[in-house]
């Protein structure tokens, strides 16, 4: 399907994107630690990929205010040391540094594209804006910066918003909770592209991305928290009641989130396909 140059060394291989990714293409997953450099640089060696796909990371914003340590130990500095193990390894290939849009910070306008300026609020936004400078000055082989917006799909941790609005509603369903929805802020919007498009992106940018560049990977649509839950208790078929949890409300959360992908479009060809109806339908499913 892809004429990408197989295998592709992928770190974060086990994760939610990292299995949808090795649905469609045969992958290399890296084994054991970000933090050990000699064992990625002896991976590296031993399996002299031409393709590298760099997915491992604290991934969810609100760990990252719990423990901003950790959070910045494995996504900076873990992508300091892939960087040079490659080096070290000599490595003339391409690498995908998986960034995410989060580094935005607050729209100051909409629709956001790569040329925004970046103002990262979490320790997750800090620690990603700050790998992604580490890959840019790197000269000795290419590396393309991928951003993408808020991807969902089934498979996803239900420490994040919708997979666990789907699990609660699962919960209230089969009679094990009351029908009280625990929320976070739903004054929000945010745009929500499937994780299946999102990786058949990262392949597109693969084979025709160009070096150094930074791209946005996004649905290009502004949908409400509120309506993407209404959406979920209708699947459900359920009649709750909403609540929200100081806990879950993030300081500093971005009001308004929309992207455009026109540049990865006239670079690769790559565009959206799956509808967020189909998306609220599979994580309803697989809850």
């Amino acid at each position: 399907m892809w004429s990408i140059v197989n295998p592709i060394f992928v770190t974060g291989a086990s994760g939610f994107v990292g299995s949808h990714l090795s649905s469609l293409c045969p992958v290399i997953p890296m084994q054991g630690d970000l933090a050990d450099f000699d064992n990625l640089k002896s991976q590296i060696e031993k399996h002299k990929p031409q393709s590298i796909i760099h997915l491992a990371a604290q991934s969810h914003v609100g760990s990252s205010y719990q423990n901003p340590k950790s959070t910045y130990e494995v996504n900076f500095l873990g992508t300091y040391n892939l960087v040079e193990a490659l080096k070290a390894s000599g490595f003339k290939g391409r690498l995908l540094y998986i960034s995410s849009a989060d580094v935005y910070g607050h729209a100051e306008y909409l629709p956001i594209d790569e040329v925004h300026p970046c103002n990262p609020l979490s320790p997750y936004a800090i620690s990603k804006k700050a790998a992604e400078l580490i890959c840019l000055q790197e000269k000795a082989f290419d590396i393309i910066i991928a951003r993408p917006f808020n991807h969902i799909g089934p498979g996803q941790n239900k420490l994040f918003a919708l997979p666990s609005f789907a699990a609660q509603l699962k919960s209230i369903q089969k009679g094990e909770r009351e029908p009280c929805l625990r929320i976070g802020n739903l004054q929000t919007t945010r745009d929500f592209c499937d994780v299946r498009d999102i990786v058949k992106g990262y392949l597109h940018l693969l084979e025709k991305g160009r070096a150094g560049e930074i791209y946005n990977l996004c649905k290009g649509e502004e949908s409400g928290m509120a309506q993407m839950l209404e959406g979920l208790i209708s699947l459900s078929g359920l009649k709750v009641q909403v609540e929200q949890d100081p806990f879950l409300v993030r300081p500093g959360e971005q009001p308004r989130v929309l992207g455009s992908f026109a540049k990865i479009y006239k670079d690769t060809g790559w565009k959206p396909e799956i509808s967020l109806a189909q998306s609220l339908q599979d994580i309803w499913e697989h809850a």
